[in-house]
């Protein structure tokens, strides 16, 4: 079940992901009609992919583990290739650095949902328990490989 903060994540995911293909579309000779469709099939393969990867992990439905959503993508997107009629390889070269920030964005959902706690690191006197930050390592561990393939990309234009 999506709720609907993460519907609105997802929909600002798509337009910054549109954004970013827009200027990347020039250099990979994609038409920029077609950064729409792909934008989409991107976040619905994420979320789907997501929900998968979670049973796998867990053996039960309800949550979201967002390795799904890199383990999928390059399976559909050879379908989307083939439909939007675009290299395949190029196609997974294009949308790297926006499901990178996509990856990322999602994160901030993570931190507002608490799904992903992190393991304890220790409990205090006051019996709180601290917590290592991995939404916060993991949305840095997406906006790493962003900033470089962005720049590989857009820098040359």
């Amino acid at each position: 079940m999506i709720t609907f903060g993460l519907f609105i994540v997802l929909i600002v995911c798509v337009m910054v992901m549109c954004a970013m293909m827009a200027l990347q579309a020039k250099w990979y000779g994609i038409k920029i009609v077609k950064v729409i469709p792909i934008a989409i099939a991107l976040v619905i393969t994420g979320v789907i992919g997501s929900e998968i990867w979670f049973f796998i992990e867990n053996g039960a439905w309800g949550g979201r583990s967002f390795y799904g959503a890199i383990v999928f993508s390059p399976v559909v997107f050879v379908a989307v290739a083939l439909l939007l009629k675009i290299n395949y390889s190029y196609s997974l070269d294009f949308v790297a650095p926006s499901g990178c920030l996509a990856l990322a964005i999602i994160k901030i959902q993570c931190l507002k949902d608490n799904c992903c706690i992190g393991k304890v690191l220790y409990q205090d006197e006051n019996f709180i328990f601290v917590r290592f930050p991995s939404q916060i390592v993991e949305m840095i561990a997406f906006l790493i490989p962003l900033s470089v393939f962005f720049q590989i990309i857009i820098i040359p234009l």
